[in-house]
């Protein structure tokens, strides 16, 4: 793809608009046809052109997606229309009722005797039900952040527009340390540069 714009969103591109086309108008998929150009079935595209809808972000489309104190909300395991609760669900769902084949599996798995407790916590993770730090069901488990309603009070958007930024009342230790890093990064790169770079890497 063009520039570093992430990918977004799982969503195959159709044969004229996929990115991985061949040079010329010969789609990849004919590479692998012996130079046909038969145009592949939706289960096809969808299995082997695995690119993701490119969305422009602005300013105010990022505000939906990060906390406060810089955190991508969206990539939280308690969003509510998280990718990780959608996936976990969908697990859930595949493996269904799998317990009395753990079971089975424990005499040559041990560790397959904590089945119900990886059921407990996948159970969980399709259950989130967090707003996002800026909606009104908050359910960040980082009880010691004070940005989630200073923010209001002192009429920003993230913690380094502040005055005081940055202040002492948030965190303490690696807590802090890397909230400032968050912070101090989009205050240099600027917000939608800095949501398009750590978008990019692992959200834990």
């Amino acid at each position: 793809m063009k520039g570093d714009t992430p990918l977004l969103k799982g969503q195959c591109y159709g044969v004229e608009e996929c990115p991985q086309r061949m040079k010329g108008d010969t789609p990849l998929f004919g590479a692998f046809l012996g130079g046909r150009r038969d145009v592949p079935n939706r289960r096809q595209r969808s299995s082997t052109c695995k690119k993701r809808e490119v969305l422009k972000m602005d300013y105010n489309d990022v505000l939906k997606h990060l906390a406060p104190c810089g955190l991508d909300c969206e990539r939280c395991a308690d969003y509510e229309h998280g990718e990780i609760k959608q996936l976990s669900s969908r697990l859930a769902q595949l493996l269904g009722n799998y317990k009395p084949v753990a079971k089975m599996k424990t005499e040559k798995k041990p560790h397959f005797n904590g089945y119900s407790q990886f059921e407990e916590i996948l159970n969980s993770f399709s259950n989130s039900s967090c707003s996002g730090c800026r909606g009104t069901n908050v359910q960040c488990p980082i009880t010691t952040c004070s940005a989630k309603t200073c923010h209001k009070e002192k009429s920003v958007d993230y913690c380094f527009q502040c005055n005081e930024y940055p202040c002492e009342k948030q965190f303490t230790g690696r807590l802090r340390e890397r909230w400032r890093h968050l912070n101090d990064r989009m205050k240099e790169i600027g917000v939608v540069e800095y949501y398009y770079e750590q978008v990019k890497l692992p959200r834990y």
